[in-house]
């Protein structure tokens, strides 16, 4: 025993001396009992040598980490049954790689080894080798390869999938999401009859949501459907690896209208009105009255055939501003409701008349003079016996055609009787007149009519100033030839002169007509195309009430504006947070033309965030950031409040094959939030 100081510690121990007493207790590589190596021979040094792993096999497996799905190649093998083996190297590559650059160990006695988070789609070569306690390697095994395949796990069917009825303007469909992590979304499928689907030809919404939340959305009017029409609704979930779940069971639902028992009196204005919202179907039996139409608002395309009834009419309703070229026909007079005073001068012409309709107690005493008769409309049938006397008898009424030969004989005629105004028309021939013999002073009032004027004789220089009037001039007398040109101005020409008729082909340039000449009234229906109108000449302030959509790049019609907007939540009472970060809000918008203007509105009430991207897609796969608003989203508030950011921009780079946009909020770093919109405004007139 002696006593030996450890950290200054004393410690009593035990020494002790070995000493080899047989040959049979120790085994030496080199001991006093083996013969001694012979100098200047080689010692030999026994074999190092290290057998390799047999049996390499590489199988596929996922893990699921939160909403993330990872693949794993699981590497396994029989390790050599040395006891000098202390480590397995395991090296791999791409195989389209030319060395293996990775590789890693495990300890003695692992036969199995993970290499995480391979690529889908990918080959993978890998190979092993032993390592010994003496840092000796063995060969590699050969290489085996492996490719990477899609995960095949479905995700859970969302639950409770229901839908209401009864409602109005909306169907509300609700779910339960699954539970199961690996949860991007649930697309929601509509059609009319209870068939079911079995792809995405009848998806309708696909909507982001988290775990085992109950989640909701609205279709309606704002989506084209009908009221009172039975909708079927089916749900099925996608996981992240883009792995869809079963279809749900289909459930039904339907939504009323507004009744009129529901609408207060007075609600209904100009403004709650949308453009052409008002169809006859729409329209109860005598809802139309004076007080609720606009001056003006009736125009002959809102008139349905023979809707304006006498019943309909208020008193002098109708003058000639309101009536049509060739409206009033017979069969729309009533007996007896042209008046004298509802004639204007000169309205009633020969082709107004129909065959026997003016008989004696029609005229008003005095009316009808030589002016207002036809040659030749009175005959022997149309004079009533007795009815000529010499008050009737006009001026220059009997001409000598009417009276028999050798009927006027100098006893008849009285001393001075015959003066001018006696002369009946052609009764003075061009032979009996001297030249230059008639002057105006010669010429009773009206006494040259066109009967009595040869062919060209009337020129420029014979006609005084202002002496062709209205009255002076016969229907249709008037033609080209007739008139110098630059003649006719607005002074000359008489209100509603100039119809249709008038006018020669193509005589209407933009050199004669004054500004601001032409309103609608003047245009018939169909006149102007292309061709007539002028160059950027149309400076388009307001659309009249006519078309509701525009001729896309696609070449189709597609409304002036469209519209769509998605919310997410975690809770109905939005006290729920959602956390997960991922794509939120993802909404398709169609009939969008290249080149429209959009704005875009997302709110939401949110916490601490950031890294959100509001994004959208023309072709459904690659994306953009929005325009116009924040492109990287942060809020370090520390507290929940509600933000709105407005994004606005074009949409351009569509081909003729694709009109619609695709629209998602990705948050890549942090979210919090109880509550988000997004609500897309596309202008297709821009």
């Amino acid at each position: 025993m002696q006593i030996i100081e450890s950290d200054e510690v004393p410690v009593m121990a035990t020494k002790l001396q070995l000493k080899e007493v047989s040959a049979s207790v120790f085994n030496f590589a080199s001991n006093a009992y083996t013969t001694g190596q012979s100098e200047g021979s080689d010692v030999g040094t026994g074999d190092y040598s290290v057998t390799a792993p047999s049996n390499l096999a590489l199988a596929q497996q996922t893990n699921k980490e939160g909403v993330t799905t990872k693949v794993d190649i699981k590497a396994s093998w029989t390790n050599n049954s040395s006891d000098k083996v202390t480590l397995t190297e395991v090296a791999y590559k791409l195989s389209t790689d030319s060395a293996f650059t990775s590789d890693f160990t495990v300890g003695k006695g692992v036969a199995v080894a993970l290499l995480p988070s391979v690529v889908v789609g990918k080959q993978y070569n890998v190979k092993a080798r032993h390592i010994d306690v003496n840092g000796v390697a063995s060969a590699y095994t050969s290489v085996v390869t492996i490719t990477i395949a899609a995960p095949t796990d479905a995700p859970q069917v969302p639950q409770s999938l229901s839908a209401t009825s009864g409602k109005p303007f909306n169907i509300l469909v609700k779910w339960t999401n699954s539970s199961q992590a690996d949860l991007k979304a649930v697309k929601i499928y509509r059609r009319t009859a209870n068939t079911n689907p079995t792809d995405d030809t009848h998806l309708v919404e696909t909507i982001a949501g988290a775990n085992g939340k109950i989640t909701s959305t609205l279709f309606g009017t704002q989506d084209g459907l009908t009221a009172g029409t039975t909708y079927y609704f089916w749900a099925r979930a996608v996981n992240h690896s883009d792995v869809h779940s079963a279809f749900t069971s289909s459930v039904s639902g339907n939504f009323t209208n507004v009744s009129a028992a529901e609408i207060v009196d007075g609600s209904i204005t100009a403004v709650k009105i949308a453009a052409r919202a008002v169809e006859n179907a729409k329209i109860a039996v005598n809802a139309i009255q004076g007080d609720v139409i606009a001056a003006g608002a009736i125009v002959e395309a809102k008139l349905g055939t023979d809707a304006v009834t006498n019943a309909k009419l208020a008193n002098n309703a109708v003058d000639t501003a309101q009536i049509a070229a060739d409206a009033v026909e017979t069969a729309k007079i009533a007996d007896n409701a042209v008046t004298n005073a509802l004639i204007a001068t000169d309205a009633v012409n020969q082709d107004s008349l129909a065959a026997n309709s003016v008989t004696a107690n029609a005229i008003v005493a005095g009316t009808i003079t030589a002016s207002e008769i036809a040659t030749n409309a009175i005959t022997a049938a149309k004079i009533n016996a007795g009815a000529i006397v010499a008050g009737k008898i006009a001026a220059n009424a009997i001409i000598a055609e009417k009276i028999a030969a050798n009927a006027i004989t100098a006893n008849k005629i009285s001393a001075n009787a015959i003066t001018a105004d006696k002369i009946a028309a052609n009764a003075v021939v061009a032979a009996k007149i001297s030249a230059g013999a008639i002057v105006a002073g010669k010429l009773a009032a009206d006494s040259i009519v066109a009967t009595n004027i040869q062919a060209n004789a009337i020129t420029a220089a014979k006609i005084n100033a202002d002496a062709v009037t209205a009255d002076k001039v016969a229907a249709n007398a008037i033609v080209a030839a007739n008139i110098v040109g630059g003649t006719i101005t607005a002074t000359q020409m008489a209100a509603d002169s100039i119809g249709a008729d008038q006018i020669v082909a193509n005589a209407v340039t933009a050199d004669a007509i004054a500004s601001g000449t032409i309103t609608a009234t003047e245009i018939a229906s169909g006149t102007i195309t292309g061709t007539q109108i002028n160059v950027d000449t149309l400076a388009v302030k307001k659309f009249a009430n006519v078309s509701s959509t525009i001729i896309s790049h696609t070449g189709s019609a597609v409304p002036l504006e469209v519209f769509g907007s998605v919310f997410q939540r975690a809770s109905n009472n939005f006290s729920t947070q959602t956390t997960s970060t991922g794509t939120y809000l993802a909404l398709a918008i169609g009939s969008v033309r290249n080149d429209a203007k959009y704005r875009a509105i997302l709110s939401g009430v949110y916490g601490d965030c950031s890294g959100g991207f509001l994004e959208y897609s023309i072709n459904g796969s690659s994306y953009a950031q929005a325009q116009g608003g924040i492109q990287s989203v942060a809020f370090g508030a520390g507290t929940f409040r509600t933000y709105v950011i407005v994004y606005s921009g074009s949409i351009s780079g569509m081909s003729s094959s694709q009109s619609t946009v695709s629209w998602r909020l990705r948050w890549t770093s942090q979210l919090r939030s109880t509550y988000q919109s997004l609500y897309v405004f596309i202008d297709n007139t821009q």
